[in-house]
């Protein structure tokens, strides 16, 4: 715990400090903020449960001028047959501007249900940081963040993506890129404790457990393409976006089956990737 304190401090500190060398403009007024949220499917770093998985997000949240901002969300799964409240959290961030450099810090404590079969299902919370630079014709920002869970995640991100105003800017597109990189004990931690997970508690059937070979070793996870399109109206936006993810690196996957009766087996798999198409639309308010 301490390793992950120290260097989360580091990159806080880091952009806190750029943050300092020159004046950060305030921000013109503090505001609150709604959205609703519609996503076909939950992927995370390129990967997914077997069964698709669909939300409806409401977010409220409040945003000081000072850059300090505080957000709660919940996630309805709408599969059908399997409908509840999924996932809550609660977030708190900071974000600056400083001429083309923009930073961002948050930090976010999840709550998932009993039954979740997300892959993200056993993170319990994470801390993050974003450092942006708009060369004009192109931005690109890296993120560095730590998830923590059974045993904490280590990841780092790559985006490149430029933004096109529309009709006077009421309509922005911006075509990004992005690169996930990853220890993957989050997934060891969906296979062991979820994935195999029985529904029904009976407790009758064979018991399955099973782990991912080499979990906490960084890893690249996947390749994704996104097309952000937004639509404003006074304090009223509509966003649309589509992405594509290309995973990468398949887990090597040990299952371990104890029968009710006889000796236990087990056997290794390697798990079958696909590119995943996937969207979300949401509508979001100022107030």
């Amino acid at each position: 715990m301490r390793k992950q304190i120290i260097v989360c401090c580091l990159v806080c500190g880091s952009l806190l400090s750029a943050a300092q060398d020159e004046k950060v403009p305030e921000k013109e007024k503090s505001y609150g903020k709604a959205s609703l949220e519609f996503a076909n499917n939950s992927v995370y770093l390129g990967r997914k449960d077997s069964v698709t998985t669909p939300y409806i997000t409401p977010t409220l949240g409040y945003y000081d001028k000072s850059g300090f901002y505080i957000e709660g969300t919940l996630s309805y799964l709408t599969r059908s047959g399997d409908s509840r409240i999924d996932e809550s959290a609660v977030n708190i961030g900071y974000d600056f501007s400083i001429g083309n450099f923009s930073g961002e810090i948050t930090a976010g404590k999840f709550f998932y249900n009993s039954k979740s079969t997300n892959v993200k299902s056993e993170v319990k919370g994470d801390i993050a940081a974003t450092a942006s630079y708009d060369f004009g014709f192109i931005e690109t920002s890296l993120q560095p963040g730590i998830n923590f869970g059974t045993k904490n995640d280590y990841i780092l991100a790559w985006a490149i993506d430029h933004e096109f105003g529309v009709a006077d800017d009421a309509v922005k597109i911006s075509p990004s890129f992005l690169l996930n990189g990853s220890t993957r004990n989050f997934y060891d931690s969906y296979y062991g404790k979820r994935k195999f997970k029985k529904k029904n508690g009976t407790g009758t059937g064979p018991t399955i457990s099973a782990s991912v070979l080499d979990a906490s070793k960084f890893k690249l996870m996947d390749y994704e393409l996104s097309l952000p399109i937004s639509y404003t109206v006074k304090k009223l936006t509509f966003d649309l976006t589509p992405s594509y993810s290309i995973p990468v690196n398949p887990a090597v996957v040990t299952i371990v089956t104890k029968p009710v009766i006889g000796p236990a087996f087990s056997r290794t798999i390697t798990e079958k990737l696909e590119n995943t198409f996937y969207f979300s639309i949401d509508a979001v308010v100022k107030f």
